[in-house]
């Protein structure tokens, strides 16, 4: 009787909401979409603040994360275009410390480099990055927003030396992207893995979980990120850690 009643649902109302998504033509509105936005912004520059929450920039397992707050101002020299809002260097010296080296590491590797160009979204190749290959799945769709799989092989092809490691590490995991249906937006980037696995043979992952969020910086300005959360955690010769990290990117205001 369940059956029946399940198959009659099926006839009179159709199949599940997401299988009436045109996904070829949702995914190109976005990929428009956001190229256009990105091209009209291309020569813009913007200030803004970075705020970052994590354990990372702290000694000692016990000591709770640490909240950083950087302002940056594309008007001024490149050394000289952060500036650390909190903590100061006497309320946390070790924080302080790890951030202005992180800082002066970027610039000595990017001395020409245009950070807030580089938190816009040129692109997004949902199939890889080639016209020839198939859209991508579809998975399900809550609340207006289409949640697709996202083919993370493509990232092993990185011209940096580590591609075989990338894979090794990529195989573990799973990814989706998510879009706005109304607004043909992407809205987010969803890395995680499954269940535990490891990478090497000395280490165990037992959680990877990466959020990437995404954003208009403006009415009908570019999409840029706006916010990354990550949890990572395991052991690694015998020593468990855990990495947690949320970078949010805000007050953007064109220059």
């Amino acid at each position: 009787m369940g059956r029946y009643i399940c198959l009659c649902f099926f006839v009179l109302f159709g199949s599940p909401a997401f299988a009436q998504i045109d996904a070829d033509a949702l995914l190109q509105r976005v990929q428009t979409d956001t190229a256009q936005r990105a091209e009209a912004a291309k020569d813009m520059r913007f200030s803004y603040n970075r705020t970052i929450k994590s354990n990372m920039l702290t000694k000692g397992a016990d000591k709770p994360p640490v909240d950083v707050v950087m302002q940056f101002d594309p008007d001024v020299e490149r050394d000289q275009q952060w500036t650390i809002v909190s903590p100061t260097e006497t309320e946390d010296p070790d924080a302080y410390a790890k951030v202005v080296k992180q800082i002066a590491d970027g610039i000595k590797n990017n001395p020409d480099g245009k950070p807030d160009q580089d938190l816009i979204l040129k692109k997004f190749a949902f199939a890889g990055g080639t016209s020839t290959e198939a859209t991508p799945t579809l998975l399900r769709e809550e609340n207006g927003i289409a949640i697709f799989k996202l083919d993370l092989e493509t990232f092993a092809n990185s011209s940096d030396g580590n591609a075989g490691g990338i894979k090794k590490m990529l195989k573990n995991l799973s990814g989706e992207f998510s879009v706005d249906i109304a607004s043909s937006r992407l809205t987010n980037i969803h890395i995680f893995a499954q269940k535990p696995f490891k990478p090497v043979a000395v280490a165990k992952i037992k959680k990877f979980d990466m959020q990437i969020y995404f954003a208009p910086a403006w009415q009908n300005g570019p999409i840029f990120q706006v916010q990354q959360q990550m949890n990572i955690s395991g052991s690694a010769l015998f020593q468990k850690f855990t990495q947690e990290m949320d970078t949010v990117y805000s007050n953007f205001e064109k220059r």
